[in-house]
This record gives structure tokens, C-alpha cells and sequence, in this order.
């Protein structure tokens, strides 16, 4: 695991944790709440064997990224666009999970509605979702991939709301494949 800072305009810090391999296709990863990148190593493994650079930052006021009082969606997405910048990076993919997602489809939000039309989302996207999931109604997946013009959701009967845990192997895979 590597991991380093940047300073981000305004004066506020930005620390990511780099896992998988550091030659692959670049992914963005935003955790879930309240996990700091470092939740990013559950991906370790999986992302090495895709052959994919899984990217795993500290959300504003987490670990060690400074706090944002007016933190959005879309500050969100103007604080990964300057890592991408900074990291030479100009196509990446995008991975979020949990409390991460709508950071992750900003650049979608838990509850609708939405700050902007479902509609306009051109890029593929990939739900998971577990049945057994007790934190976040499978019914919002269901929704979203409706919604969503090329969303596809894959469904696990035995997993919770940690599905990244009981999926890392095939998130890591049709990411790998989306970007390659």
C-alpha cells in the first residue's frame, strides 16, 4: 500500500491510499460511511488479479483529508477531478460504495431526489446490491437501475451491506473489463 497528500486549492488536504497494481488502469474509489481509504484494502487482491490501480481516498474530514463545511456532490467531484490532474490521470474509473455510491454518480445520493436527472447519466454503471442487506432497501437499487439509461445491477443472495467484501473478485473483474 502506498499512500500520499495533496493540497488541494483553498488550502485543504487530500490523502489517498493507492492497492492492486500500480500499473493498471486507474480506479477512483470513494468509501462507504464512515470508512477513511483505507477501506480500499478489501479491494487489495482482488484489484492485483484484475490488474486494475484501485485508488482509495479519505473523504473530507476523514483520515487524513482536511474537513470541507460546505462538502456537496459536486466538490466532491471538483476534488477528484484535481487527483486526477495531479496524478496525470485523464480517463479513470469510478468506484463507490455504500455511503460513497452517490459521491461516485455525482461524478448519484441515497434518497432521491436526485440534484440532477437519472437520465442524463451516460456512462455505463454497475450496482451491487445484497439481498440480505438490512442498512439500504434493495428497492433503491432496483430504482436506480431502472432510472439509469445504462445501469446494470447485480444482485448477491448472500451477501449483506458489505457486498464489496463478498463480490471484491467480480466488482473488480467488470470493472476491469469496462476500462481495458
Amino acid at each position: 500500500m502506498a499512500s500520499d497528500v495533496i493540497t488541494l486549492p483553498g488550502g485543504r488536504r487530500l490523502r489517498w491510499y493507492e492497492f492492486g497494481d500500480r500499473g493498471g488502469p486507474p480506479v477512483l474509489y470513494t468509501t462507504g460511511t464512515p470508512v477513511s481509504g483505507l477501506g480500499g484494502a478489501w479491494y487489495d487482491q482482488a484489484a492485483r488479479a484484475s490488474g486494475l490501480r484501485w485508488i482509495s481516498l479519505d473523504k473530507p474530514g476523514y483520515g487524513g483529508s482536511g474537513y470541507h463545511r460546505d462538502r456537496s456532490l459536486a466538490s466532491w467531484a471538483d476534488d477528484l477531478a484535481a487527483l486526477a490532474g495531479h496524478l496525470g490521470m485523464d480517463r479513470f474509473a469510478l468506484a463507490g460504495e455504500s455511503g460513497g455510491a452517490p459521491f461516485t454518480l455525482e461524478i448519484a445520493l441515497i434518497r432521491p431526489p436526485w440534484p440532477f436527472p437519472l437520465g442524463e447519466v451516460t456512462t455505463p454503471v454497475h450496482l451491487w446490491h445484497g439481498t440480505r442487506d438490512t442498512n439500504a432497501p434493495i428497492a433503491n437499487s432496483r430504482h436506480l437501475a431502472r432510472e439509469l439509461p445504462d445501469a446494470t445491477l447485480h444482485t448477491s443472495d448472500s451477501a449483506d451491506h458489505e457486498i464489496g467484501r463478498d463480490r471484491s473478485e467480480e466488482i473488480t473483474s467488470v470493472i476491469a473489463s469496462c476500462v481495458t
